[in-house]
């Protein structure tokens, strides 16, 4: 059979009329050579590695006796050494970057990597590098191309810097909400002028978290000093897709698709939700009635000053919430009142 050389669109993502099979955390699905119109070029998207988490990784394969010679981005000519006549092409972006708009890393066969650093429009030779030294990169990369950053659920206080460029503040907030006799917390991370590119926890990355260039805020609910919900708005300024962590400390967390909380400020549904991940089946209305906290309709705006904290009841649906805002700096303490 007569070998055949390809060029790789890096750039392309299926289209309505091509098939498309979802199989085990992939997508396959394929897309032709204008030149070569009965030669397919298999695609295999991976968005689910463990070792990548925040990121995706395409792999455009050559199929049969046929080659790549050459590779193009929205139409332009990509120059790579040593990239002619392979096989296999393989390509990383942004979990968030869902148009294919910013490739970060480009990897030739089994080996070398390239990039496009420090705002140059050539893409660099970076050698070989093992799964830790990759995410690094593609953290650091990501930052740029994609104004995403990192953000770490561990910090409970204060503002705090992207670890992967340190020049992207984070700003942190704390809401604590009591209702009846349950109370929980939600800390607010807000990516400055960017988006939320990867998240962790001090040291370890979170699985099954998914991104968006819609999101700038990462919302986590903390019930007993356990945290077990998050939420982020990934389609649109509307909506709010929340995820539960599937064990008290693991890293891997499962979106909810069905009895999920309309925004993060549905604090009967959250507190309900907490405690079902938790392991607790009491219902948050029905404990109210059983505290009587119904009795207290009609009640006015009270303040009481407290020692520790601001206590604020405020009438909402036919009860009483306690909202409490918990100081974290001076200036940072402000009143939350749920109308």
């Amino acid at each position: 059979m007569e070998s055949k050389y390809l060029t790789a669109d890096i750039s392309h993502k299926p289209r309505a009329q091509e098939a498309t099979i979802y199989q085990d955390g992939t997508r396959w699905y394929a897309y032709f050579d204008a030149e070569f119109p009965k030669d397919p070029i298999t695609t295999i998207e991976y968005f689910q590695l463990p070792w990548l988490p925040g990121y995706k990784k395409i792999v455009h394969n050559a199929n049969g006796q046929s080659k790549f010679k050459d590779m193009k981005f929205k139409g332009t000519s990509i120059e790579l050494i040593h990239a002619h006549y392979i096989s296999t092409i393989s390509v990383y972006y942004w979990n968030g970057d869902t148009g294919y708009d910013h490739p970060l890393i480009i990897q030739v066969g089994e080996g070398s990597y390239y990039a496009k650093e420090n705002g140059d429009s050539h893409w660099s030779l970076l050698g070989k590098m093992d799964n830790h030294a990759l995410l690094m990169k593609l953290d650091e990369l990501n930052c740029g191309a994609n104004d995403a950053h990192i953000v770490d659920i561990c910090q409970v206080s204060g503002n705090y810097m992207c670890q992967s460029c340190n020049n992207v503040q984070i700003s942190l907030t704390c809401d604590v909400f009591r209702v009846a006799c349950s109370e929980f917390c939600m800390y607010t991370h807000h990516v400055k002028n960017g988006h939320v590119g990867r998240t962790i926890e001090g040291h370890v990355s979170l699985l099954g978290l998914e991104a968006s260039k819609n999101d700038s805020s990462l919302y986590v609910f903390c019930y007993k000093g356990f945290k077990l919900l998050i939420s982020m708005q990934l389609f649109s300024i509307l909506t709010y897709e929340f995820f539960t962590r599937n064990a008290v400390y693991g890293e891997t967390w499962t979106k909810m698709t069905s009895l999920s909380p309309k925004n993060p400020y549905d604090i009967y549904k959250i507190l309900d939700t907490l405690k079902r991940v938790a392991g607790e089946s009491d219902d948050a209305h029905s404990r109210m009635k059983r505290f009587g906290i119904s009795a207290l309709i009609g009640a006015g705006l009270a303040c009481i000053i407290m020692t520790l904290y601001y206590l604020i009841p405020v009438k909402k649906a036919g009860v009483v919430i306690e909202s409490v805002k918990y100081m974290l700096k001076p200036k940072e303490v402000k009143y939350l009142t749920m109308e």
